[in-house]
């Protein structure tokens, strides 16, 4: 132990390369961390009722994109299916995973209900 500590010492641009690796380590640990809170608190808010100004912020952002068609067509299936405040959180997010994926056809995907009651499909 006593031998790394004198080549630590001896050698700053070694204790550099160290300093530097620890540092990575601990920011991509860091957001790890932060990703994994940020799933938790999607899970454990998907049934909540979506504020109407994230709604919109979506709306805007698929306008910017070039997708709002797309994503206005989801959202009113949702709210055909679920009435116009049936729309939750876990929609929200699964229009965002929609639109990263590809696009699929609205008329062959199904819509979760994002309801506490509902069963999870197999």
């Amino acid at each position: 132990m006593t031998g790394i500590i004198t080549l630590l010492s001896n050698h700053p641009i070694i204790l550099a390369v160290f300093a530097i690796l620890g540092a990575f380590g601990m920011h991509y640990s860091h957001s790890q961390l932060k990703a994994f809170r940020t799933a938790k608190e999607i899970i454990r808010t998907q049934n909540n009722p979506v504020d109407p100004k994230i709604v919109d912020e979506l709306i805007e952002d698929a306008k910017q994109m070039g997708d709002e068609k797309y994503v206005l067509g989801i959202l009113r299936e949702i709210r055909t299916k679920y009435g116009h405040s049936g729309v939750k959180v876990g929609h929200v997010m699964w229009i965002v995973h929609l639109r990263e994926t590809g696009y699929p056809d609205i008329n062959d995907i199904k819509i979760p209900s994002f309801h506490r009651d509902d069963k999870i499909p197999d």
